[in-house]
């Protein structure tokens, strides 16, 4: 279709996790340190929109039947805390931009989910989570609210959601998606099954190396409670480093990043097919050149 209907001149075929890596290896080494692909081995964990995927890696090669996939992204997340509201509070099945805002800015993860419950069903000024949310009036133009503060200032016309328990409970299902009936493990669980269903001399490696991108994964607290997660199903003896793809970038860019750094290096040429070629070779010159994606 690229070539004989759109024309293209070139084209290349790559996932998200791929770029990324690209990105974070690139990213470091123009820090002058050394980059994730020469270290061989990586995971790239990538907390989507639709889904959540761990995506093992040796060299720049995806290691295709060990990759693991959770049923469980962004769009769930703010959906789930969309219901919760509406069941609760007020009607917000149709504002989904606002409840994704409010889940970007209120919610993180736990580190003890149980202990943390606990604290959350404390009374008004027990309660460390506890907190008002500003719903906007439309009035201004304004789509979006705010977190009430103790300066802020605000009316009787003004609507207030408050919130507690849920700004835990929806990262939580990233890591426990039987919560609301999925029946699968979390994050955690799906890299230790992507880890164990490659070679065993390089599992340990593969721990080393962990990549973090996808938006749900700035939620505060994400990275250490992953590790946290992993130290107890992993062996005692065997490293775990988790790392973001850039320091400092959102996560969520980070393989629109890598494809646009790949494009400016002049490494594109290396991962795509040109017309010419696909017009020697016909289709299976697309097989030959993408077979790691097949």
């Amino acid at each position: 279709i690229v070539f004989e209907k759109y024309q293209f001149q070139n084209y290349a075929r790559l996932p998200a996790p791929s770029m990324a890596l690209y990105y974070a290896n690139s990213a470091l080494a123009n820090k002058g340190g050394a980059g994730m692909l020469s270290e061989t081995y990586s995971v790239v964990v990538d907390v989507g929109y639709s889904f959540s995927h761990v995506v093992p890696f040796m060299e720049e090669a995806p290691i295709n039947h060990a990759i693991k996939r959770v049923s469980v992204g962004g769009k769930l997340l703010t959906n789930y805390l969309k219901e919760v509201i509406s069941y609760r509070a007020f009607s917000m099945m149709d504002e989904t931009h606002l409840i994704n805002h409010v889940k970007e800015k209120v919610c993180f993860t736990s580190t003890d989910f149980q202990v943390d419950l606990v604290k959350a069903k404390l009374s008004k000024k027990k309660n460390p989570y506890r907190l008002e949310y500003v719903l906007p009036t439309h009035v201004d133009g304004k789509t979006l609210g705010y977190i009430k503060t103790e300066d802020s200032k605000t009316t009787d016309d003004d609507q207030i959601l408050t919130l507690s328990n849920e700004r835990i409970t929806v990262p939580e299902l990233l890591f426990s998606p039987s919560m609301i009936g999925i029946k699968q493990g979390g994050i955690a669980e799906a890299i230790t099954q992507s880890v164990k269903a490659c070679h065993p001399d390089i599992q340990a490696l593969l721990y080393k190396n962990i990549v973090l991108i996808g938006g749900s994964t700035k939620f505060p607290n994400f990275q250490k409670r992953l590790r946290q997660d992993l130290r107890a199903q992993v062996p005692s003896d065997w490293e775990i480093n988790i790392r973001s793809a850039g320091s400092g970038v959102d996560p969520s860019l980070c393989a629109w990043k890598g494809g646009s750094m790949m494009v400016k290096s002049g490494a594109y040429s290396n991962y795509s097919l040109s017309k010419k070629t696909y017009e020697e070779y016909g289709p299976d010159a697309c097989k030959r050149k993408f077979y790691w994606y097949a």
